[in-house]
């Protein structure tokens, strides 16, 4: 699955799901960074989407 996220003013990705993982360990993501990837409406804090690679 791929990923993008935005800091606010800049979108990145795609990332795979380990990078995704990695992103969020460091704390370049977190639960207020705006995500999204394929089968999303559109795009939404990661505290209210499930990272996990089955989530949806």
């Amino acid at each position: 699955m791929q990923w993008f996220y935005s800091d606010g003013s800049d979108r990145f990705g795609p990332v795979d799901d380990a990078r995704f993982s990695e992103l969020i360990r460091a704390g370049t993501v977190d639960g207020y960074t705006l995500v999204w990837r394929e089968g999303m409406a559109g795009w939404d804090r990661l505290d209210t989407v499930d990272p996990s690679p089955r989530g949806s």
